[in-house]
């Protein structure tokens, strides 16, 4: 229980304290847009192959109050098992080589906006995740976003590359990583951009971790600003409890 407090206020505190930091740099002149994204993320572990996967996550732009929430939903289907991670917690995939997710995305800003927007997405995700030793691995993740907004319809791809350490002290088990990404539009409507994050994955407990991160966003003519971002992710494990039995299948 102590676990959780402790978890729930670290992750308030945090989005506090980013969103004082940001508000500090706040100027009157067209420049970056500083944000700060919170998120909470729960996953349902079903058994050695499948998974659920849950976010509800917020926008918010310096000192305005949350300009954007989203909720998701994702089945995550694993393949190519096989031992990575000598720590083994860092995202509790990492014994896996091929993931697989799909899922719909609801956005919306607040009904007291006045032209209010709102997205339905359908998302699918591949990750492929190739062991350079022990404790350092690399990603590749392609996600394809299929969505509506306000009536028109998106399209997009999104390639990205993650570079992940692990690392273990007297007291910490974390993970540190940095990654890049590029949003490729299919509408032809020059929203391209690029994106650069470093973020750091803390393990709290056998069920939860903590990770923030930094992000930045380069800009692209007028239609894509620049982004200074940072964000939080409190992610909490949860699996069904099966039986044991003499059955049960190995991946040896």
């Amino acid at each position: 229980m102590k676990e959780y407090l402790f978890l729930t206020l670290l992750f308030f505190y945090t989005v506090c304290a980013s969103t004082d930091a940001l508000a500090q740099n706040d100027s009157t002149e067209l420049g970056p847009l500083q944000e700060v994204w919170p998120e909470l993320n729960i996953y349902y572990h079903i058994n050695d192959n499948f998974r659920l996967y849950g976010i509800i996550s917020g926008t918010k732009m310096d000192e305005s109050s949350y300009n954007e929430g989203a909720f998701s939903i994702f089945v995550d289907y694993f393949g190519l098992r096989a031992p990575i991670s000598k720590l083994n917690f860092v995202g509790r995939e990492e014994r896996f080589r091929f993931r697989l997710r799909a899922g719909y995305l609801y956005s919306t800003t607040p009904p007291t906006e006045e032209d209010r927007i709102r997205s339905h997405t359908i998302r699918i995700q591949t990750a492929n995740t190739f062991s350079i030793s022990q404790k350092l691995r690399a990603y590749y993740k392609g996600k394809l976003d299929l969505g509506v907004s306000n009536n028109e319809f998106n399209a997009r791809y999104v390639p990205r590359i993650i570079l992940e350490r692990d690392f273990r002290t007297e007291y910490l088990t974390f993970s540190a990583y940095a990654y890049a990404e590029r949003f490729l539009d299919f509408q032809g409507r020059n929203l391209n951009r690029t994106r650069v994050a470093l973020g750091a994955n803390l393990k709290v407990s056998r069920t939860i971790d903590f990770e923030t991160y930094y992000l930045h966003q380069f800009t692209n003519g007028i239609n894509v600003p620049t982004v200074k971002a940072v964000g939080t992710r409190l992610k909490f494990y949860f699996s069904r409890k099966e039986k044991n039995n003499t059955n049960t299948k190995s991946f040896d």
